[in-house]
């Protein structure tokens, strides 16, 4: 669902829905500024039988606050995504095997580097494996030089 914001931050139910498609259970939300622009990044998993693959969903915020989507408007992203930090134009995304399979017990992850284009479309930069048995999550912490 989409809001508008008012005065004082009040949020007002704009009646739009933007949709990630069918068999999708959203895990997060993510908003990133390039330039005059906003754009949002919705990450989640396809849901089913046999399926565990992650998600993620690109959309442009227009003036009006609602959501474009942009083009793509998903990338397949791993097996199963956890969490997404956003810093400045760069995306993190980090996905877990646990799950990725009923039938094998599979362990680790990955973190996938994403960086952000002026039209606020994510290209998959780069993937750094983890051995963590199980994540469940990430917090970053992004030093600035003085």
């Amino acid at each position: 669902m989409q809001f508008s914001i008012g005065a004082g931050g009040a949020l007002t139910d704009t009646g739009a829905i933007a949709t990630t498609g069918s068999h999708y259970d959203a895990v997060n939300i993510v908003l990133n500024q390039s330039g005059a622009k906003v754009y949002a990044y919705v990450l989640s998993n396809a849901v089913g039988v046999d399926t565990n693959t992650g998600a993620l969903w690109q959309y442009g915020v227009e003036s009006s606050g609602e959501l474009a989507a942009a083009n793509p408007p998903m990338l397949n992203i791993g097996p199963v995504a956890l969490a997404q930090v956003v810093q400045v134009d760069l995306l993190y995304v980090l996905t877990t095997n646990s799950g990725a399979s009923a039938n094998t017990a599979s362990t680790g992850g990955n973190i996938n580097f994403y960086s952000l284009g002026a039209d606020g479309v994510a290209t998959l930069t780069a993937t750094t494996k983890i051995s963590a048995p199980s994540p469940v999550s990430m917090g970053m912490l992004f030093l600035l030089a003085p």
